[in-house]
């Protein structure tokens, strides 16, 4: 499974699974989840003999960074995902992610640090996103799930977004800020809906929260063509958070 450490200070992801909707809770009792966008999900079970879980399609852990694309929008700002063995180095740090895959590294923002730097007067915006497309054919009930640590400021918002290629990997993506309209967007998920840009309401996840995602609606009525070149993305868009 993926991880995720967001944070005010700092955006972190340790490790990440696509899988089919039928689950089973993880062993790790230190993890609290939360389940994002449920509607179109089958619930979640309780491990018994006659269940078992279905095997991920698609998981990282960070071990190989060759997995995941750091980039950013150069006109709004320089700050970039930090991936590996890295802490938040701001005024107001949050603590690594304990997560189940911590001893590979994470995926991390550190936008204390950088709006510390810069004077706070950019809106930050920068994503992670998978290098390799995974192909979702066959999947009609899709859930993404990843742990995370996350402490929020204000100005701020975190966006998953699921990438829709072509066949050749070329992929649209949407162009988003902190106060970005998703309501018509079918494959952009706010896997922390407390966080809200405009009425900044701070927002402290346990170390670590599991979180899960239902990103079935952004594959409704996609061709094969389509559901073989599926990307996910890590989008934080946000200003000195």
């Amino acid at each position: 499974m993926k991880k995720i450490l967001l944070s005010a200070c700092a955006l972190l992801v340790a490790a990440a699974t696509f899988g089919q909707s039928k689950m089973i809770n993880s062993p790790n009792e230190r993890l609290i989840k939360k389940v994002i966008n449920t509607s179109a999900i089958v619930p979640f079970v309780t491990p018994s003999n006659s269940v078992t879980a279905p095997p991920p399609i698609w998981s990282d852990d960070f071990l190989d960074l060759g997995v995941w694309i750091v980039d950013h929008d150069a006109n709004a700002c320089s700050l970039d995902w930090q991936l590996g063995l890295n802490s938040c180095t701001g005024d107001y740090p949050i603590n690594d992610i304990s997560s189940t895959s911590a001893g590979n590294g994470w995926a991390m923002i550190d936008s204390d640090a950088y709006g510390g730097a810069t004077g706070g007067t950019e809106v930050e915006d920068c994503w992670l996103t998978m290098a390799s497309p995974v192909d979702l054919n066959g999947y009609p009930n899709l859930v993404l799930e990843f742990e995370s640590n996350y402490k929020s400021y204000n100005d701020e918002q975190t966006y998953i977004v699921v990438g829709i290629g072509d066949g050749a990997g070329n992929v649209t993506w949407p162009d988003l800020d902190p106060t970005t309209d998703i309501t018509t967007m079918t494959n952009v998920f706010k896997p922390f809906p407390g966080v809200n840009a405009t009425t900044p309401t701070p927002y402290t996840s346990t170390n670590p929260e599991l979180v899960t995602v239902n990103i079935t609606p952004a594959l409704v009525g996609l061709s094969p063509t389509e559901l073989a070149d599926i990307y996910i993305r890590f989008h934080w868009t946000g200003t000195w958070g």
